[in-house]
């Protein structure tokens, strides 16, 4: 009797459960490097810094926007080169300390898709 009960509740149970089917998508990783000059960490010249931040081995990629960060202070810069005021902002504080460029955005020129490349950190040393 009590067979039969457990089979009564069980039976309903496996024949009327849903199944869920995942299907996992495999995709070419987006990141890309990004570089100053050709430096993406370490030290870097005074004079190097307001170059333009470039896409290593991608020329159809173009940085649109870019947030660099010193000392106490961020600043959110759109476009591909830090603007003159920072420049000269940087020069007065941050020889020798560490410079963060993070949440730096690509286009692609070709087909305009937008893409996050990964942060550099460059310490700022004298020209020599």
């Amino acid at each position: 009797m009590v067979k039969l009960l457990l089979l009564n509740l069980f039976i309903p149970f496996i024949t009327y459960c849903q199944v869920d089917h995942i299907v996992i998508k495999k995709e070419k990783s987006t990141s890309l490097f990004a570089n100053i000059s050709g430096y993406s960490e370490g030290e870097i010249r005074y004079s190097l810094i307001c170059s333009e931040i470039e896409a290593n081995n991608f020329s159809n990629y173009e940085v649109t926007e870019f947030k660099i960060s010193f000392g106490t202070k961020d600043y959110i810069v759109s476009g591909n080169r830090i603007p003159d005021t920072i420049c000269f902002e940087i020069a007065n504080c941050c020889i020798n300390s560490m410079i963060f460029f993070t949440n730096i955005m690509g286009v692609n020129k070709d087909d305009e898709s937008l893409i996050y490349l990964l942060p550099l950190n460059l310490t700022l040393v004298k020209n020599d």
